[in-house]
């Protein structure tokens, strides 16, 4: 009983589905404006078909600009006067309305933008061979850089998500905002560290920093010294973890527990 007061199976897929049936249209609405928009570049691009992709280009843009424009406009009727009341009290846990929303704009909208678009670059690419005997690949679903780029939005569209509850109004300009003061603090942190420490380290009248997100912020070498390597690696491990491994989880206990508070 205890259990079912935090989650319930019956009343979790009813949730999803009003949530769905909520947002649907304006996810439609969204998709069809970007395939429009794609389907003007696409004609206009044909010529130069054979030298490119396309759909590796295209596809990861659909998939990233309108993924995190969707999630941070998944909690909007949370600060919405007209539909706040109604949200609040909707019968279902917070855990429940927290990982509907989830699973919505993460794997939900993985599925229908693969979909979607598939069937979008059929259709372009009938039309466009019918009549200027011209035209771009058929996007494939499995290729290797698509499902890459599923992986990194499954996990950097948390960061919106956490966005979408955390920000009040334009969640998605002050969350971008974030991630780039956020950054540019984490590089200043992990350079300074290694300054203060070990200083700076000119080989060749050249200064090297440890950090190496920006290839802009410092010049490769192998002739770097041991420390300055090992540090480099440790750091570059270390980013790997907290990525693929540690930003998903830790963002959507924040942004559950965050949702939680303001509800009580």
């Amino acid at each position: 009983m205890i259990i079912t007061q935090f989650f319930n199976l019956k009343r979790f897929f009813l949730l999803i589905k009003k949530d769905f049936y909520t947002q649907y249209k304006t996810y439609l609405t969204g998709l069809g404006a970007i395939f429009s928009i794609l389907f003007i570049v696409n004609a206009a691009s044909i010529i130069s078909a054979k030298f490119w992709n396309f759909n590796l280009v295209f596809y990861p843009l659909t998939l990233f600009i309108g993924g995190f424009i969707f999630t941070s406009l998944s909690f909007n009727e949370l600060y919405q006067e007209q539909s706040r009341t109604f949200y609040l009290t909707i019968p279902a846990s917070t855990l429940e309305k927290f990982i509907s929303k989830m699973l919505i704009t993460s794997v939900g909208y993985v599925i229908v933008s693969l979909i979607l678009y598939f069937l979008f670059s059929l259709i372009v690419f009938s039309l466009t061979t019918l009549f200027f005997r011209l035209a771009h690949t058929i996007f494939n679903p499995f290729h290797p850089t698509n499902w890459l780029c599923i992986r990194i939005y499954l996990i950097t569209q948390s960061i919106f998500l956490f966005g979408a509850v955390y920000f009040k109004k334009n969640s998605l300009i002050k969350t971008i905002l974030s991630i780039f003061i956020i950054l540019i603090l984490y590089i200043l942190f992990f350079n300074g560290i290694v300054f203060l420490i070990y200083k700076i380290t000119s080989i060749n009248n050249q200064i090297y920093f440890s950090f190496d997100l920006f290839n802009i912020l410092f010049k490769k070498s192998t002739n770097l010294p041991p420390i300055i390597n090992n540090i480099k690696n440790i750091i570059n491990y270390g980013n790997k973890i907290i990525f693929w491994f540690l930003l998903a989880p830790l963002l959507w206990t924040v942004t559950f527990f965050h949702l939680k508070e303001i509800e009580v």
